[in-house]
C-alpha cells in the first residue's frame, strides 16, 4: 500500500513520482513516438542543481530536463544512476519554486505539494515535520501548505503503521485522524481515504474511525464537512449493508427498467465494473464459470456499469457474450422526470462505491451476503449458497 499516492493522487504528484522511478522504452516504442534519438546520452550535469538561486534558473532546469528526457534513450545503466540522482534535484528544484514570493500563490502552492509529496517519497516523517513546522513558525501560515502537510505527514503515520503491522501505532493515527478531519480540510476531504487505508490493516478500526467522522461532519456546520457527509452517506450505508435488504433501480443497456422484486427468490450477484477496468475484465471468466455451474439452481448476475461509452459497451458485451444482463449507469442517471431530476438513484453514490470492481451478494430474501464477493471468495459463498450443487 502507498497511501501518500492515494491521498495525493492530483496530476503535480504524478510528474514528482514519475521523477523518482524512471523506467527504459523499446525502441519500437520510441520511434513510434518520435521522441527519441537513438544513441543520444543524456547530460547528467543537468542534475547537479544548486540551492538558492532565482524562479528564472529553476524553472528552465527543469524545462531543460523535460526536454533532455525527450530526446534521450537512456540505457539501464543510466536509467539506475536517474534514480539516484534525479530526486535530490528535483527536490531542490521544487523546494525553491514552492517557496518564492516571485512565483503566484496558486503556482507556488502546487510547487509546494509536488516538494512536499517527494520528500514523503524519498524522506520521511522527521523531515516533513521539519517543513511543517518551519510552515507553522510563519508570521502568517498558509492554511493550505499547512494542510497539505498535515496530511501529508498523518498518510505516512497510516502507511508505516500498516506496514509494519503495528495495531497500536495504527490506533495513535486513527484518533489523530478523526481529531484533525474537524479541523484540516487536506485531511477532512481524503478522510474517506484515511480510513480505507487503516482498513487495510484493521478493517473493523477502519469503520469505527469512519463512523466517527461521518457522524462529526453530520453534525458540522461547515460547507466542505456539510458536503462530505453527503457522499459519505453512502459509504456508511455499503459498510452496513450486509444483513439489509439491498435497493437496485435503473435501466438496462437496452433501454429497459429492472423489476428488482423479479429477482427474490434467487441469489445475485451485483457487479459494478467497467469496460476499461482490467481487474473487472480479470473477474469475468471466474463469474461465467460459477454463473454456468449455479444458474440453474437460482443463480443470477446484474451488472452495473459505470462506462460513459456506450457503443464500447455493447461492442465488449458482444464479444465476450455475457450471459446475463447489464445496467448503466449513464442511460439511467440521463433519463429524467419533468423537473429535469433524475429518475433513478445513482447506484454508485449511493452505496458509495469509489472503486471497481465492486462485487455485492444478495440472498434470496434480498438481503446482502457479502461486499467482497469476487474471486475464490465468491466461489465459497455460492457454496454454501447451494450445498446440492456438486
Amino acid at each position: 500500500m502507498n497511501l501518500t499516492k492515494k491521498i495525493f493522487g492530483a496530476v503535480a504528484l504524478t510528474l514528482a513520482l514519475c521523477a523518482c522511478c524512471f523506467v527504459s522504452t523499446t525502441n519500437a516504442q520510441d520511434e513510434q513516438a518520435g521522441v527519441a534519438q537513438s544513441g543520444a546520452k543524456l547530460d547528467f550535469s543537468l542534475f547537479d542543481v544548486p540551492d538558492g538561486k532565482d524562479v528564472a534558473f529553476y524553472k528552465e532546469r527543469l524545462e531543460a530536463i523535460q526536454k533532455e528526457f525527450g530526446n534521450s534513450q537512456p540505457t539501464e545503466e543510466e536509467i539506475q544512476k536517474l534514480n539516484e540522482i534525479a530526486p535530490k534535484a528535483y527536490l531542490v528544484i521544487f523546494k525553491n519554486l514552492g517557496s518564492s514570493d516571485e512565483v503566484e500563490a496558486p503556482e507556488r502552492n502546487e510547487y509546494f505539494q509536488i516538494y512536499v509529496s517527494l520528500l514523503a517519497q524519498v524522506g520521511g516523517i522527521d523531515e516533513l515535520n521539519a517543513v511543517l513546522n518551519a510552515e507553522k513558525a510563519k508570521d502568517e501560515p498558509d492554511p493550505d501548505r499547512v494542510g497539505a502537510l498535515e496530511a501529508i505527514v498523518l498518510s505516512m503515520k497510516i502507511q508505516q503503521a500498516v506496514e509494519a503491522k503495528n495495531a497500536a501505532a495504527l490506533k495513535v493515527a486513527a484518533d489523530e485522524l478523526v481529531e484533525k478531519a474537524s479541523t484540516v480540510d487536506a485531511i477532512a476531504a481524503y478522510a474517506q481515504r484515511f480510513c480505507d487505508g487503516i482498513s487495510e490493516f484493521d478493517k473493523e478500526l477502519g469503520k469505527t474511525t469512519f463512523k466517527k467522522i461521518f457522524a462529526s461532519f453530520e453534525n458540522s456546520d461547515n460547507p466542505l464537512r456539510k458536503r462530505l457527509a453527503e457522499a459519505f452517506a453512502g459509504v456508511e450505508r455499503f459498510n452496513n449493508l450486509v444483513g439489509n435488504d439491498v435497493l437496485v433501480e435503473g435501466l438496462f443497456l437496452d433501454g429497459k427498467e429492472i423489476k428488482w422484486e423479479e429477482y427474490r427468490g434467487k441469489v445475485v450477484l451485483i457487479d459494478f465494473w467497467a469496460t476499461w477496468c482490467g481487474p473487472c475484465r480479470a473477474e469475468i471468466p471466474n463469474v461465467k464459470a460459477l454463473y454456468e455451474k449455479y444458474h440453474d439452481a437460482g443463480f443470477e448476475v446484474v451488472g452495473y456499469s459505470v462506462d460513459e461509452d456506450l457503443d464500447v459497451l455493447r461492442e465488449f458485451e458482444e464479444n465476450e457474450k455475457l450471459p446475463w444482463k447489464t445496467m448503466s449507469e449513464k442511460l439511467s442517471m440521463d433519463k429524467k422526470n419533468d423537473k429535469d431530476e433524475p429518475v433513478y438513484k445513482n447506484l454508485s453514490a449511493y452505496y458509495g462505491v469509489n472503486a471497481i470492481p465492486t462485487m455485492i451478494l444478495v440472498g434470496k430474501d434480498g438481503k446482502a451476503i457479502d461486499t467482497e464477493a469476487r474471486g475464490d471468495h465468491l466461489k465459497e459463498l455460492l457454496e454454501k449458497q447451494f450445498p446440492d450443487v456438486k
